[in-house]
């Protein structure tokens, strides 16, 4: 039997023959495998540096846009023509306390924390977190964060007098650290706030920030990326996954295959049959063949006689061993496998010979 055709049905038999848990582990290898397979073609398809030319930016990503506004719940009076103050109206203290401060980033996915930095002209400054660090998809993200005026205006105050000054207003400037992999990106809304009010300090158009993160000078080099399932990662580290994935898969798959048991070999007569499964029927009992019988050098002479008369290998079982016979309207070609015996030493029988060898007649 060929050589290819006899690796893929042991190959076959060996996996029939393996439990569920055994069956889910190669699968889950095989996947890895795949993961890493499909993870080596992007990244070592590219270069883990990009360097950007005269006048251009290097490694610059697709631009990055964070949008704010913010609104608060007012108590109905006379300052408002409603329940709810917005930007870019300035919010007055004396109805307000707590203000939402919205914010909507699109650009690549990474990483996004927030925080409230106060700054006085005096030159004291102090950082409130708003937001812990949390990833971000590529797209558009959108959050919230609040500012508690009174607490904000206390902070200031106290962190002045501590200091010996006393100033009426305080900026406060609500900052966003977006972290990618091709570098920073810092947008901030920037507010003062009074004794009496929460305002923009550089009107309306501070609302929406753009930027390029990961921004390089002309000429410099910076660290190239690959994506795959809305995963963002350096080409170097992208690398490393892959070839670790195809390493623990391939072995883990060939560790499997060397250490499980495998079945039993076929004898001749069983991988025949697996061999020619489409042109053998199996007879019980298997009747005498009609005719004239011409015995067949091979089992594969047989099919290809099977092949040119479209006709079916009836295969069954007698005293002798297994038989093989394509049955003719006047003759009937028959192959037999003898029951194991003995053999000489140095000595090996195989079917498998080309079909061209003399036919016996009886």
């Amino acid at each position: 039997m060929g050589q290819g055709a006899s690796s893929a049905h042991q190959l076959e038999r060996w996996w029939n023959s393996q439990s569920s848990l055994v069956r889910a582990a190669i699968w889950a290898l095989g996947i890895f495998a795949f993961l890493g397979l499909l993870l080596a073609i992007l990244a070592f398809t590219r270069p883990t540096t990009t360097t950007g030319g005269p006048g251009t930016a290097a490694g610059a990503s697709s631009p990055a846009q964070m949008t704010f506004s913010y609104s608060s719940a007012v108590t109905p009076s006379a300052a408002y023509q409603g329940d709810v103050a917005r930007s870019p109206k300035p919010i007055f203290r004396s109805v307000a306390n707590i203000v939402d401060v919205q914010y909507s980033y699109e650009g690549p996915s990474g990483n996004v924390s927030l925080a409230a930095n106060l700054t006085a002209p005096s030159g004291w400054t102090w950082s409130v977190p708003l937001k812990d660090s949390a990833p971000i998809a590529p797209g558009s993200n959108t959050g919230t964060v609040s500012l508690d005026l009174n607490s904000l205006g206390a902070l200031a105050n106290d962190g002045q007098q501590a200091a010996g000054v006393k100033v009426d207003t305080t900026q406060v400037a609500v900052t966003a650290a977006v972290t990618t992999p091709t570098g920073i990106y810092s947008p901030s809304l920037e507010l003062t706030l009074s004794p009496t009010t929460l305002a923009l300090a550089n009107g309306e158009e501070s609302l929406i920030d753009t930027e390029s993160p990961g921004t390089a000078a002309a000429g410099e080099a910076t660290a190239n990326t690959v994506s795959i399932f809305g995963l963002e990662l350096n080409v170097g580290t992208a690398r490393f996954v892959a070839v670790f994935l195809l390493v623990v898969g391939g072995l883990g798959i060939a560790l499997l295959y060397r250490t499980m048991p495998k079945p039993d070999p076929l004898d001749e007569g069983q991988e025949s049959r697996v061999k020619y499964r489409d042109l053998v029927l199996e007879v019980d009992p298997m009747p005498s063949p009609s005719g004239t019988v011409v015995d067949v050098p091979s089992i594969a002479y047989l099919a290809k006689l099977a092949k040119q008369y479209s006709l079916l290998i009836l295969t069954g079982t007698d005293e002798r061993g297994d038989v093989f016979v394509v049955q003719d309207e006047f003759l009937a070609y028959q192959y037999r496998v003898a029951k194991p015996s003995p053999a000489a030493p140095g000595t090996e029988e195989s079917s498998e010979q080309e079909p061209d060898g003399p036919l016996s007649i009886w």
